[in-house]
C-alpha cells in the first residue's frame, strides 16, 4: 500500500511539474529569517550524546539507509543538514545535524520521515496546481509599473502571510492612484521560519518570482526553495509554495 501511495504521488509530482512554467526569479537580499529559536530546545526533544566518531559513524550509516530508501521510492533528496545549512536556518541541534534524530527507534524514524515526505510532496502538489494556470510571462523579477494618471500619495507597504511551512514577507511601495492603493515596486520578499508557528516541516525559499494583477493592486508570488524539518534534515528541495498579497 505505502509503494502503491508512493508511486501515485511521485507521477502526480512529475506530471504537475512538466507543467510549470520557467519563472524569472531574484534571490532575496535578506539572509533566511526565523525566530523563536527555543522552540527546538523543548523537553520533548531528549536525546543522547554520541560519544565517539566511531558511534557517530556507524549511526549515521544506519539511519541514512532509511533515507536512501524514502528517497528511492519518492524520488525525494532526504539527506542531514550541513553545519552551514543548520547555521543558515537558525536549527539550534546539538551532535551537528544527528543528536535530535539518532535517539529514535529505527522503525519510528521510518514512519515519521515517511510522513514528513508525504506532508511535503502533498503540499507542493497543492502548489504545482495552483502554478500550471499561469503563463511563464505572468511571472517577472523588476516588473517596470507604467500607470496612466497623476498619484496622489505614496508610501512603504510590509506585509506578511502564512504559508505552508513558513510566513512568507513582502516589501513593496505603494501609489494612491484612482482611489485605491497600488503596487509601484516590489523591493524584497523572503520567508521565515518557527517551529510554534509554521509546523514541524519548514520550508525556506531560495528565489521567486512575482505577478501583478487586477489593476496592480493584487501581488501573487511564487517562492521556490527547499523543505526541511527541525531536527536537521533536508526533506525535499525544488519546492514550490505561493502567496498573495493586497496593496493598502
Amino acid at each position: 500500500m505505502k509503494n502503491r501511495f508512493s508511486v501515485v504521488f511521485l507521477t502526480m509530482l512529475i506530471v504537475l511539474t512538466s507543467m510549470i512554467p520557467t519563472f524569472a526569479h531574484k534571490v532575496s537580499n535578506k539572509s533566511y529569517e526565523t525566530a523563536g529559536v527555543s522552540d527546538l530546545n523543548s523537553n520533548d526533544l531528549e536525546y543522547e550524546y554520541l560519544t565517539s566518531e566511531e558511534e557517530i559513524r556507524l549511526k549515521k550509516q544506519t539511519y541514512q539507509e532509511i533515507m536512501d530508501k524514502i528517497n528511492k521510492e519518492y524520488g525525494t533528496e532526504v539527506r542531514f543538514c550541513t553545519e552551514e545549512e543548520l547555521e543558515y536556518l537558525k536549527l539550534y541541534v546539538d551532535d551537528g545535524s544527528y543528536g535530535r534524530i539518532m535517539h529514535i527507534p529505527l522503525d519510528e524514524y521510518e514512519e515519521r520521515l515517511r510522513t514528513d515526505v508525504e506532508e511535503s510532496i502533498k503540499s507542493n502538489i497543492e502548489t504545482l496546481e495552483a502554478l500550471s494556470k499561469y503563463n511563464e510571462e505572468d511571472f517577472t523579477d523588476w516588473k517596470p509599473i507604467n500607470r496612466i494618471g497623476i498619484q496622489s500619495d505614496t508610501k512603504f507597504y510590509y506585509e506578511t502571510q502564512k504559508i505552508t511551512g513558513a510566513t512568507a514577507h513582502l516589501e513593496a511601495v505603494v501609489g494612491m492612484d484612482s482611489g485605491a492603493w497600488r503596487f509601484n515596486e516590489i523591493n524584497d520578499t523572503y520567508t521565515s521560519y518557527v517551529p510554534s508557528v509554521n509546523g514541524n516541516i519548514g520550508f525556506a525559499a531560495e528565489s521567486y518570482g512575482y505577478s501583478l494583477q487586477n489593476g496592480d493592486r493584487k501581488c501573487t508570488v511564487r517562492y521556490q526553495g527547499y523543505t526541511f524539518d527541525r531536527y536537521g534534515q533536508i526533506i525535499d528541495t525544488n519546492v514550490y509554495r505561493d502567496a498573495n498579497f493586497t496593496a493598502s
